[in-house]
């Protein structure tokens, strides 16, 4: 009986019957067969231990790999900016990163025991059911099926509650829902900037919804975007009618509806329009079809590669209405004022007339024989006969002026005859009130120039006439000189310059007001219509020039008058030029008043003279004795009548008792006063020239002076001497 482990082996290597015991040949046959299984065996077991080595260092290096990506991944998720949650299929939590720990605070334990959404809820988003809202976080659970973005409130751990935007998705294998991946972001920042935005717009809708205009905002399309409460009232549709339909179709008449869509595309082409950006003045139409005059102003704002357009639109019908009423009103107005004009101007005039009537049977009345008290009412007639013809002139100029009806002349006249004769006119008025007047032209200032001299006589008289009536010690001055202009005209500036009054700063808007003054106490003071100034700029404004005024209140004023003028000739270039006799003579100029004795140096220097100048009668002694110490002595001294400490007289007292120096001609220069003219011939005066001085009469007083005085010279070198006696006889 065989061993039952050989049995088996015979049967493995095919020996089917082994009942009997085998022979030695089958016995050999099977120890060989026995020997190579066990050789294959060992091939076999060999071959499956080095596969299990192999496969298990495979298995190593995948699990150190799984490793190192589930650590990469677990950095990665807790270094995320967003709050992560991963959950279990049925919602409770499985892991969360650092962010979702710092937004919410929540400990893991506690959400791990229920699904999140039964914590992170908070408890007044309760439905009316008692059940929570879960923000279909539930539902996606239950459905298997990710949720959009939604934006919703979630409580913290300490009961407070942040905005946050979320996003829930599954994660599915082999279509099994394994878990859930909520990933939520603190959005805080973001709903304050929202809330702001919310309040801003409001805001602007608010103030747009307030506006007196209309506001209309219109797509790069053509159709409403923005409508105001004004519009509703102004166009009749309402907000919700307007919005959306075309612009035209709403307020553009049918007739310029095409001109209204080219401008649109133009604009949109181009980027130029020529409505946009400015204020224009169109026809509108409102829901009913009634058109109305519009004031409109279209603003275009490119914003997202595309045009808005605001249009501020304005019913100005009742303006239109307004305007039309209130033309017809001034052209009434006008035609009165015109009609009031030409009645003043004509009774003016012939009211002139027999006031120059009476002024001359008045002055016939004062040459006769007269006593003292019929002089003293005919001197009272007479100065209220002139009063009176000085207002009718002025309202006759200022109706001619406002009639339109004064023409300005251009005729050659010379400015310094002008200026000298208005100096003569009103020269007693300056005596009268013991001021200093002075009257001159710049010598280099043309003679003779085309403008109209009788307006400008007149304003000049009424700027120093008024001058003279508020100034009451000091002086008063007219200088005019000219700039060189273009080739055609000249500028001539005249300066009229007091040390009177003055006016306050406060009512200088009132100087050139018709029948106003600037203080009413001073019309009872000095009288006045209020007119002459008025006058005065409108006829400086009809010849093309200008008026200008500085003043100051206790120091005096400035009138400075700028008139263009055409040129004259060209013979007439020079108002004085050098006179040959008188080239060379030292003159000597002796006056207190700066601006005369400057005035009179420069016009001796034009003249050729070299002058000099004294402020006073001791410095004109010393400058005198100086002279013929240095043989150079003065040919003629110009002495002012009127000076402090030592008169004119008195001066020339002094020179004649002062033997060095009596033999200097004297030119005494007076104000209009007999007296002096007689004092100055008893003193030995070789001529005497009236204030304000004019160089004509300057220059031939030289001539006639500096001439006699060349004859006495001529005669004592000419007279036979006298016989010297012999010597004496023992």
């Amino acid at each position: 009986m065989l061993h039952p482990l050989l049995q088996r082996q015979l049967k493995k290597v095919g020996i089917g019957d082994v009942s009997a015991v085998p022979s030695a040949e089958v016995l050999a046959q099977l120890l060989e067969r026995v020997s190579r299984s066990y050789t294959e065996s060992d091939q076999d077991r060999y071959t499956l231990e080095r596969s299990l080595r192999v496969s298990s260092a495979e298995m190593q290096e995948l699990n150190s790999r799984l490793t190192a990506e589930s650590n990469h991944l677990a950095i990665v998720m807790r270094s995320i900016g967003d709050g992560l949650y991963v959950l279990d299929p049925e919602g409770r939590l499985v892991f969360m990163n650092a962010e979702a720990d710092r937004l919410l605070r929540w400990r893991e334990s506690d959400l791990r025991e229920r699904p999140v959404w039964e914590i992170i809820v908070p408890d007044d988003l309760r439905e009316a059911d008692g059940s929570h809202r879960t923000l279909g976080l539930r539902e996606a659970v239950a459905r298997g099926q990710g949720n959009r973005e939604w934006d919703c409130e979630i409580r913290r751990a300490d009961g407070s509650t942040i905005p946050v935007a979320y996003v829930l998705n599954p994660v599915v294998s082999g279509g099994a829902v394994l878990g859930w991946v909520l990933v939520f972001r603190d959005i805080t920042d973001r709903k304050q900037a929202e809330e702001k935005l919310r309040q801003s717009e409001e805001k602007f809708r608010l103030i747009v919804d307030s506006a007196h205009d209309a506001v209309v905002m219109m797509n790069a399309a053509g159709e409403v975007s923005g409508w105001n409460v004004e519009a509703e009232r102004t166009f009749g549709w309402s907000r919700a009618e307007a919005v959306g339909r075309r612009l035209s179709d709403l307020i553009v008449p049918q007739r310029y509806r095409e001109s209204h869509e080219r401008g649109l595309s133009s604009f949109l082409e181009t980027g130029e329009g020529s409505v946009v950006n400015r204020r224009i003045e169109v026809t509108a139409r409102d829901r009913n079809g009634r058109e109305f005059p519009a004031e409109v102003t279209v603003c275009p704002v490119k914003t997202g590669g595309s045009f808005e357009f605001s249009g501020f639109v304005r019913d100005i019908s009742e303006r239109k209405k307004a305007m039309s009423d209130l033309e017809a009103a001034k052209n009434a107005a006008e035609a009165a004022n015109r009609a009031k004009s030409e009645f003043l101007a004509n009774m003016s005039h012939e009211l002139r007339t027999p006031m120059n009537g009476i002024l001359g049977f008045v002055s016939l009345l004062s040459d006769t024989g007269l006593d003292s008290e019929q002089r003293e009412c005919v001197d009272v007639v007479q100065a209220s006969a002139r009063s009176l013809l000085t207002v009718l002139n002025d309202i006759l100029d200022f109706s001619k002026i406002e009639a339109g009806k004064l023409e300005i002349e251009a005729i050659e006249f010379d400015v310094r005859r002008l200026v000298e004769a208005i100096g003569d006119l009103l020269a007693p008025r300056a005596v009268e009130k013991r001021l200093e007047l002075i009257c001159a032209v710049d010598p280099s200032t043309p003679s003779v120039v085309r403008g109209d001299p009788t307006r400008i006589r007149q304003v000049l008289l009424n700027l120093l006439g008024n001058a003279l009536k508020f100034t009451d010690r000091g002086e008063v001055s007219l200088i005019a000189w000219a700039d060189e202009g273009d080739a055609a005209d000249i500028r001539v500036h005249f300066r009229v310059r007091d040390t009177g009054i003055g006016i306050p700063g406060n009512k200088r808007d009132r100087l050139f007001k018709a029948f106003s003054q600037v203080d009413g106490s001073t019309t009872r003071h000095y009288g006045g219509t209020g007119l002459g100034l008025v006058i005065t700029r409108r006829l400086v404004e009809l010849m093309g020039g200008q008026i200008e005024f500085e003043s100051e209140l206790g120091v005096g004023s400035t009138f400075t008058v700028t008139v263009p003028f055409a040129r004259a000739d060209a013979g007439h270039r020079s108002a004085i030029v050098p006179s040959p006799a008188l080239a060379g003579i030292r003159l000597l100029v002796v006056d207190d008043n700066e601006s005369q004795r400057l005035h009179l140096v420069e016009t001796l220097r034009w003249f050729g003279c070299e002058p000099d100048a004294a402020s006073g009668g001791a410095e004109a002694l010393v400058l005198l004795h100086r002279a013929v110490e240095a043989g150079r002595p003065f040919a003629v001294a110009l002495i002012d009548s009127q000076m402090p400490e030592m008169d004119g007289v008195g001066l020339a007292d002094a020179i004649r008792l002062d033997s060095t120096i009596a033999k200097t001609p004297l030119v005494l220069l007076s104000l209009l006063e007999p007296t002096r003219s007689v004092a100055a011939k008893e003193r030995g005066f070789a001529a005497t020239l009236t204030k304000p001085v004019k160089s004509d009469a300057l220059r031939g007083a030289l001539l006639a002076v500096t001439s006699a005085q060349h004859e006495e010279v001529a005669e004592s070198r000419t007279a036979p001497r006298p016989e010297s006696a012999g010597p004496a006889m023992a």
